[in-house]
């Protein structure tokens, strides 16, 4: 994965300005938004040259938005997991870690099973290209999320007791020492599609003194009811401009989605210390789980007769799956790239056990979720595990390994 990984970077890194380059990206049937994650932070890509087509050449609107998420580097893919009610990092800006550019987005065309992403290498890195119009629901659920809004007026998103100012290309900045933005409800696009969901907030500020910042988000936390899906005290130093994540589950049991819904539901920005500063933009992204298909063997210690039983869970949930794309130089040469696609496995799939002795020789095999043990010596063994979609076009779902010991009988 390193070598791979290490391979791209020097592949993009010598891409030839001016020149073509396709990257082909194939989805699935069904998907109406489909979504690709492809970090193309360090890549240097003319924006303006970025075109979708599909095969037959047909231009197709697009949206590329950043991921808010904690590195966690594997390959190039970046993921979090969520811990408690309270998962939060703050990072200076400069560090670069918690805003990735790479959600691709559009509108599926019926019957088109590949697009083709085409660019121009440049000098400047890849700017986001954002576009409600197309972009996948999720992917930002704030009306205003570079706060351009007046405060007050018919839209009404937000209730402003920061002495606050709207600055000129946006954001807010605070005149009030320990001042309060409440966030009003209709500034969000939730609706009930986010019950059970992962919840994000990202927001980037910079303060005149040290503090700490109450942001929240006004929906149920399946983690504890007693507070929002994000909450808790973020800390900012004075004058860093910083990033801020936080990440929660929405409780998908609870009647209403909203937290205090109908008494006094609302997000907010309180500024704990009495310090003034400013708040440049705040994203809200509700993503699918990762890699939360899995493959489980029930018993890794067995007797001759016995059968090797596997749980394969999850099949049904929408996932961001990596996987690799090919990209297509001007001289027909193809490159793998490393990244993500949001999918479905509902379809079924199917699942191939291989059982291979120490010296890496197959000894048996099935297809399905269960292995009779028999006819071969005691030891040690490796389970091979590959889960394939069921689509015509068949993917591999999940690889693993698993260690299992054999005996000869009960060992009493």
């Amino acid at each position: 994965m390193k070598q791979a990984f290490l391979t791209t970077l020097m592949f993009f890194a010598s891409l030839t300005a001016m020149a073509e380059y396709q990257l082909l990206l194939p989805v699935t049937g069904g998907q109406e938004s489909p979504v690709f994650f492809i970090d193309f932070s360090q890549f240097k890509i003319q924006t303006d040259s970025l075109k979708l087509k599909t095969a037959a050449g047909k231009e197709i609107p697009f949206s590329l938005d950043c991921q808010y998420a904690p590195q966690k580097e594997k390959g190039r893919f970046y993921y979090t997991q969520v811990n408690g009610y309270h998962s939060h990092l703050e990072v200076p800006a400069s560090e670069k870690k918690l805003s990735w550019l790479g959600y691709l987005s559009f509108k599926a065309e019926p019957g088109v099973k590949e697009y083709r992403l085409s660019f121009k290498a440049g000098t400047e890195a890849i700017q986001a290209a954002p576009n409600p119009d197309v972009r996948c629901w999720w992917i930002e659920l704030m009306q205003d999320p570079e706060l351009r809004k007046p405060f007050g007026g018919p839209d009404f998103f937000y209730r402003n007791s920061a002495q606050a100012e709207v600055m000129e290309n946006g954001g807010w900045e605070l005149f009030r020492p320990g001042g309060t933005i409440t966030i009003m409800p209709n500034a969000y696009r939730f609706t009930e599609r986010i019950r059970g969901r992962r919840v994000i907030q990202y927001f980037l500020a910079e303060m005149d003194g040290n503090t700490s910042i109450v942001a929240q988000v006004p929906l149920t936390n399946a983690s504890n009811p007693k507070w929002p899906v994000v909450t808790g005290y973020m800390s900012l130093r004075k004058g860093v401009l910083t990033e801020v994540w936080q990440e929660g589950i929405q409780d998908s049991q609870t009647e209403s989605i909203w937290f205090n819904a109908g008494k006094n539901c609302r997000g907010s920005f309180w500024v704990v210390q009495k310090v003034t500063g400013k708040i440049f933009e705040i994203h809200v992204q509700s993503p699918p789980q990762e890699e939360v298909v899995q493959a489980r063997v029930l018993n890794s210690l067995l007797n001759i007769g016995d059968t090797l039983k596997v749980d394969v869970l999850e099949l049904g949930q929408n996932v961001l799956q990596p996987m690799r794309f090919k990209l297509i130089d001007p001289a027909g040469r193809s490159q793998d790239v490393i990244g993500a696609r949001e999918d479905c496995w509902a379809d079924g799939a199917e699942l191939h056990i291989v059982l291979k002795d120490r010296a890496g020789r197959t000894v048996a095999a099935t297809v399905g979720k269960e292995l009779l043990i028999d006819n071969i010596p005691a030891g040690e063994y490796t389970v091979a595990l590959t889960l394939y979609s069921c689509r015509q076009d068949r993917e591999i779902i999940l690889q693993q390994k698993e260690t299992l010991l054999i005996q000869a009988g009960p060992q009493w």
